[in-house]
C-alpha cells in the first residue's frame, strides 16, 4: 500500500471518529426522549441536557467533535499542517476578491437555505440567538466564525479534499462538499452546506490556499452573527426614538416606526425571539421560493464564477483548474498559455490516480451513521410538540 492510500485511509478514519462521536450526541438523547414519549417516564441525561440548554458548550462541542480526532490525525500520521491543509500566503489583492466572491455566493446560500425550509425546518437560528443572549459580540465572533473557519476548513477543505485530490480532483470536490453537509445533521445545513462546500473546495483549487476560504467561512457566519447582534440595538435605539417623537407630539411619525418594528412592550430579547418565531413559521412554496430567490441566485452565482476565474488568473492556477474541472484538453491550454498571469500546464504534477480508493469502509460506515442521525434528527419534527 503506497504513502497516499495510507493517508486516505487515516483521514477516512479520522472522519468516521468525529462522525461517531457527532452521532452519539445527537442519537443517544433523541432515543431516550422517544422512550420517556412512549412510557410515560422522565428520565433525563444531564451532560447531554447541560449542553442543549447552553450554546456556548454545544458550539465548542461541535468545533471540538472535529478538532480533537484531526489533532490526533495529524500527530499521529506526522502531517505538516500548512502542507496538509494547503494553507498558503496569498496576496492581499486576491484576498479581498475572495471575500467579494463569498458577499457574490450569499444570494445562492439563501437561495438553497429557502429551498430547504420548504420541506423542513430552521435548524440555526435558535442557536445563533442562544448566543447573543449569553456572550459578548466579539465571543459570538470567536465561537462561530473564527473556530468554524478553521477547524471545519482544516477538516474539510483540508485533510479531506487535500487526500481524495490525489486520486480524482472532482470527485474529491464533490465528496468533500457532500461529506461537510452530512456532518452538519440536519436536512436545512445540509441543503446549503453541501453546495458551499463543492464550491469552497473549487475556490481553493482556484486560490491554491485553504487561507481564502477560511476567510469567506469567516465573514459568511459574520453575517448571521452581525445580525443577530446588531438588530436587538437597533430596536432599543428606534423604541427610545418613538419615546422622544410622542413625548414632542409627532405622533405620526412615532406611529409609523412602531408599525415598522411591531410590539414595542417587549424587550429587545423578547422581540428577537418573537420575530425569528414568526420568520419559522412563515412557510412558502416552492414557487415562490424559485420566483423570490433564483434569479439573483443565478446572476450573482455567474459574477462569482468571473470573480473566480479573476482570481485563478492571478493566482496562475487557471489552466490547471481548466483541465481538472472543466474538461479543457490539456495540449490545447498549453498552446493558448500566453496571458500575462497564466502559466503553463505541468502535466505530471496534475492530480488523479485511479489506483487509489477514496471509498473505504470506515468512510462508507462514516456516511450511514450520519445518513441515521440525520434521519432521527428530522423525525423529532413529526413527533408531537
Amino acid at each position: 500500500m503506497n504513502s497516499q492510500q495510507k493517508k486516505i485511509n487515516a483521514v477516512n478514519i479520522t472522519f468516521f471518529a468525529s462522525v461517531l462521536i457527532s452521532t452519539a450526541f445527537s442519537i443517544v438523547p433523541i432515543i431516550v426522549f422517544i422512550i420517556n414519549l412512549t412510557k410515560g417516564t422522565s428520565y433525563t441525561l444531564p451532560f447531554y441536557t447541560y449542553i442543549a440548554e447552553h450554546p456556548v458548550v454545544n458550539i465548542l462541542t461541535g468545533q471540538g467533535i472535529i478538532a480533537v480526532p484531526l489533532l490526533i490525525f495529524i500527530i499521529a500520521t506526522k502531517q505538516n499542517y500548512p502542507k496538509l491543509v494547503r494553507l498558503k500566503k496569498m496576496k492581499i489583492s486576491n484576498l479581498l476578491l475572495s471575500i467579494l466572491l463569498g458577499l457574490l455566493i450569499q444570494p445562492l446560500l439563501r437561495f438553497l437555505n429557502a429551498l430547504s425550509l420548504v420541506y423542513t425546518e430552521n435548524a440555526i437560528s435558535d442557536t445563533v440567538l442562544g448566543i447573543s443572549n449569553q456572550v459578548p459580540f466579539l465571543v459570538a465572533v470567536l465561537l462561530m466564525c473564527v473556530l468554524p473557519g478553521i477547524f471545519e476548513e482544516s477538516m474539510f477543505r483540508g485533510a479531506l479534499f487535500e487526500s481524495y485530490r490525489e486520486a480524482n480532483p472532482w470527485k474529491a470536490v464533490i465528496l468533500s462538499g457532500f461529506l461537510f453537509g452530512i456532518m452538519h445533521g440536519n436536512l436545512n445545513q445540509f441543503t446549503y452546506a453541501f453546495i458551499l462546500g463543492v464550491i469552497f473546495a473549487l475556490i481553493v483549487e482556484a486560490t491554491d490556499s485553504i487561507l481564502s476560504t477560511m476567510i469567506i467561512h469567516f465573514f459568511t457566519n459574520l453575517t448571521s452573527v452581525f445580525t443577530m447582534y446588531l438588530l436587538p440595538k437597533l430596536y432599543t435605539i428606534i423604541k427610545e426614538l418613538i419615546t422622544y417623537l410622542e413625548t414632542n407630539g409627532d405622533a405620526a411619525s412615532a406611529t409609523q416606526l412602531q408599525n415598522i418594528i411591531g410590539d414595542t412592550t417587549l424587550s429587545a430579547e423578547e422581540w428577537m425571539e418573537a420575530n425569528i418565531s414568526a420568520a419559522s413559521s412563515l412557510t412558502m412554496s416552492l414557487s415562490q421560493v424559485l420566483l423570490t430567490y433564483l434569479p439573483s441566485a443565478v446572476i450573482f452565482s455567474v459574477l462569482a464564477f468571473l470573480v473566480l476565474k479573476l482570481i485563478a488568473k492571478r493566482t496562475g492556477t487557471w489552466n490547471n483548474f481548466r483541465v481538472m474541472y472543466l474538461g479543457a484538453d490539456e495540449v490545447v491550454v498549453e498552446a493558448e498559455a500566453k496571458g500575462p498571469y497564466d502559466k503553463e500546464v505541468e502535466l505530471n504534477v496534475l492530480p488523479g490516480n485511479p489506483t487509489l480508493r477514496i471509498m473505504t469502509v470506515p468512510l462508507i460506515a462514516a456516511i450511514a451513521l450520519s445518513a441515521l442521525s440525520m434521519f432521527f434528527v428530522e423525525s423529532l419534527n413529526y413527533l408531537p410538540k
